[in-house]
């Protein structure tokens, strides 16, 4: 078959697809009328419901394993592996304001955050070689970190709802401004009693993403855009000297579907099953890295532990089941597996390791040779959430 013709046949499949499910949903498939939680906005002053308070739990557990390198001449060489474990219960609140239009408010609570340093199948003699006499020891223990990590603010808005002009797919607009409001990191090792650890790098960041989805009787396909912004806050100490940094920026694409193999719309009843795919970049930028308590407490390299971090690319394939079980409460779980790509976590810009224009640059980690990496990484995470509309 030509491709001319394969292009035909794809595009008569499509439009069959869309018109099946339209004509399905007009021969008395009753549906929801509710967009899936990936665009749905809770919203007020409608005529048959005044106002929607949206309260909910989630517990998040995340893994995270990488393997560390440093540079060696014109190779990188690895000499450490670094896991980084954490479980977070965040709270969340959804209040509508206007048809289509709610507020959102979301608190992350962090239970416990670890990181280590192991050697692996690693001899150490040859890893103290690659680190030099003035660096950090393998292993190495984070202290465990707890507490109020960010505060979340936003406004969500629908101009299109396809439950109200049912040509239009559902658009959602979500803006956000996202505080790091947690005691401020200090760098530490384990077992020292004098150190203050702290939650939170105090960075902040500007939020936007657009979402689309379209429900058909048994699947709404959805896709969307997110960006994040970054900017040092709270953070001008630690990003000393160099204050005019600021850390990564984010950005990220999704693309999936939520299947509906099950619905009461008299009860406001459903349960749906999600699958989706998201691929995203974080840009270069001055922040808190794996080796942040590490370089920061232990070394002699006169750092305080913040790096210049670069890009980083990132892939997550998700699975979720959500049941709304009664009117007003619903249950969720599911998991994500992510890997992110290999990238630099010290290399301040130099001038060939003997003098430096940046005040942030440190010979001993910044220079050609000398810089470290995190290898691509694998990420776990899990979750279980409940919550209630009122």
């Amino acid at each position: 078959m030509r491709s001319g013709q394969r292009l035909r046949v794809l595009v008569a499949l499509f439009f069959s697809f869309h018109v099946f499910g339209e004509a399905r949903a007009d021969d008395g498939v009753r549906l929801t009328r509710e967009p899936s939680r990936f665009t749905d906005v809770i919203d007020a002053f409608d005529a048959d419901d005044a106002f929607d308070l949206d309260i909910s739990t989630r517990f998040l557990r995340r893994s995270q394993r990488a393997s560390l390198s440093r540079e060696r001449g014109t190779e990188r060489v690895a000499f450490a592996d670094v896991g980084h474990f954490s479980n977070i219960l965040e709270l969340s609140m959804d209040i509508g304001v206007f048809r289509d239009v709610a507020l959102f408010a979301r608190f992350p609570v962090v239970l416990s955050d670890d990181r280590d340093l192991s050697l692996g199948e690693r001899d150490a003699s040859e890893v103290d070689s690659i680190l030099g006499p003035r660096g950090f020891a393998v292993p190495f223990q984070s202290p465990t970190r707890s507490g109020l990590d960010r505060a979340m603010f936003g406004l969500a808005f629908s101009p299109l709802n396809q439950f109200r002009r049912d040509g239009y797919p559902t658009m959602t607009i979500r803006l956000g401004l996202d505080l790091g409001v947690g005691s401020l990191l200090s760098p530490c090792e384990s077992g020292d009693e004098m150190c203050a650890p702290g939650v939170t790098g105090g960075t902040h960041a500007v939020t936007l993403a657009a979402r689309f989805s379209r429900r058909y009787p048994w699947v709404e396909p959805y896709a969307g855009v997110d960006a994040s912004i970054g900017f040092r806050g709270r953070a001008d100490d630690a990003f000393a000297p160099a204050v005019s940094r600021n850390p990564p920026s984010r950005a990220s694409l999704t693309v999936g579907a939520s299947f509906i193999p099950w619905e009461s719309p008299a009860e406001l009843q459903r349960m749906s099953i999600d699958f989706a795919l998201t691929a995203g970049m974080d840009t270069a930028g001055r922040g808190f890295s794996v080796l942040y308590d590490a370089l920061g407490a232990t070394s002699e390299t006169s750092s305080t532990g913040v790096t210049e971090l670069g890009a980083r690319s990132r892939f997550g394939i998700t699975a979720g089941v959500e049941l709304r079980a009664a009117r007003y409460i619903w249950f969720g779980l599911g998991a994500t597996l992510g890997m992110t790509g290999p990238a630099r976590i010290t290399g301040a810009n130099g001038c060939d390791g003997e003098c430096s224009d940046d005040p942030a640059f440190r010979v001993d980690i910044d220079s050609p040779g000398a810089r470290f990496y995190i290898e691509r990484a694998l990420l776990l995470e899990t979750y279980i959430s409940a919550g209630a509309r009122f």
